[in-house]
């Protein structure tokens, strides 16, 4: 008795992605100043290959390659944080604390935990 052969195509180098070194982003003194940091970054990331952002309503984000990973977002802890301010008051920022996604191939899962 054999076993079955399956044909497996030969070695390929993976391409690297090419990673464009972040703009000087500005220390934030105020709220325009933050808020002008904050769209610099904003403009970066999307020009490392993500073409559509969901504005922080919760989802995921649009890549410009319509290859599938088969990783998809299966749990997320979002938490309220507020931020006083000086003569203003105070600012509250929607601040992702964890990401569980998972493997539809393999159900593996992988964690991703922010500060």
């Amino acid at each position: 008795m054999t076993a079955p052969v399956c044909h497996i195509p030969g070695p390929t180098e993976p391409t690297q992605p090419t990673i464009r070194r972040p703009p000087a982003i500005p220390a934030a003194t105020d709220l325009a100043s933050a808020l002008q940091a904050i769209n610099a970054m904003r403009v970066w990331i999307q020009q490392q290959g993500r073409s559509t952002f969901n504005n922080g309503t919760g989802g995921t984000t649009n890549a410009t390659t319509k290859k599938d990973s088969g990783w998809v977002e299966e749990s997320r802890v979002v938490v309220k944080e507020t931020v006083p301010i000086e003569d203003v008051g105070s600012v509250t920022f929607k601040v992702i604390k964890q990401i569980v996604m998972k493997n539809k191939g393999t159900g593996e899962t992988l964690t991703i935990k922010g500060s």
